[in-house]
């Protein structure tokens, strides 16, 4: 009996990061400097990533796109490229 196609969708997720805007100012002191960069956003010199937020502030939205039946695995999902299938439609 051959198996039922798992069926898969497709999702877009949101990764929640981090960077570090590195921002060049004159200022007074360090709070004027705080104040200056904060609403000048045109001092920025460098952007650099940080770090990766915990996965429970990531956002999931489902794509509402029809897949396509892998002759090979049976599995419904990404179209694959049947000429070189190694189930890769997951």
């Amino acid at each position: 009996m051959k198996k039922a196609p798992q069926l898969k969708k497709k999702y877009i997720v949101g990764i929640r990061e981090v960077h570090v805007s590195s921002r060049e100012v004159w200022a007074n002191s360090p709070e004027d400097a705080k104040e200056i960069a904060g609403e000048d956003l045109d001092t920025e010199v460098m952007l650099e990533f940080s770090h990766v937020l915990d996965s429970d502030t990531w956002t999931v939205e489902e794509v509402d796109e029809p897949g396509e039946l892998c002759e090979t695995s049976g599995i419904l999902g990404t179209p694959c490229n049947k000429d070189n299938c190694n189930s890769g439609c997951l």
